[in-house]
């Protein structure tokens, strides 16, 4: 396993809290990068002082 950091070159949010039932869209921009067949690209979503944790894996 092999872990390589992505550089955000620019984000977009609707705001910093998320109240309780509500959804939130987010954008991030990233770098141009290629997977290969046998990577996975996995992004992480932590909730600050919290719980609340979002893992999304895209494989090619």
């Amino acid at each position: 396993m092999q872990e390589v950091s992505l550089k955000l070159i620019r984000s977009y949010s609707d705001s910093q809290i998320i109240n309780n039932q509500s959804k939130q869209d987010n954008v991030f921009m990233l770098d141009q990068f290629i997977l290969s067949d046998n990577q996975v690209f996995i992004i992480e979503i932590n909730e600050k002082n919290g719980v609340r944790n979002q893992v999304l894996k895209v494989v090619n």
